[in-house]
């Protein structure tokens, strides 16, 4: 897949997960732009790092908002983040088991799940609880500031 640009139309209207988005947006496209040498091993090697932070603040973060504006899927969208932590455990265990020999396959994997959980879950199932954040982004906004954990820009 081509490298994918961020556009006005991918916002969820909460700026600060926007950012988040910004940052998988960039994971993908580094992904991308690697092999499977060392370098590509080493991309791999920062991207699970950086997904499994991604994964703890930034869906801490989007469910602070969505409980915030009680978005009625919140379940749903709960089992969807849980899914992929579950997906994040099991390919960071491949990985660790054998880093030379998982790397290809690793990043194929990582490029493809990622893509289709940009396609889906970003830009399908993200911008449903739009509406619902907008009703008071001021609150969303604080509610999404006041999950404490790391910086996961990617950068």
């Amino acid at each position: 897949m081509a490298s994918i640009e961020w556009t006005h139309k991918m916002s969820v209207g909460v700026p600060e997960l926007d950012n988040d988005h910004k940052g998988l947006l960039a994971v993908i496209n580094q992904l991308e732009a690697h092999g499977a040498d060392e370098a590509g091993q080493v991309a791999v090697r920062r991207s699970l790092n950086w997904l499994l932070r991604y994964a703890q603040t930034h869906f801490a973060r989007e469910q602070a908002v969505l409980t915030q504006c009680k978005y009625p899927q919140l379940s749903e969208h709960i089992d969807e983040h849980r899914d992929f932590v579950n997906w994040m455990k099991e390919t960071i265990a491949a990985f660790d088991e054998s880093p030379a020999r998982a790397t290809a396959e690793t990043r194929d994997d990582l490029i493809t799940y990622l893509e289709n959980w940009w396609r889906h879950h970003i830009l399908v199932e993200d911008r449903k609880y739009k509406s619902c954040a907008q009703e008071n982004p001021t609150q969303s906004s604080r509610a999404a500031r006041e999950v404490r954990g790391y910086d996961i820009w990617w950068g």
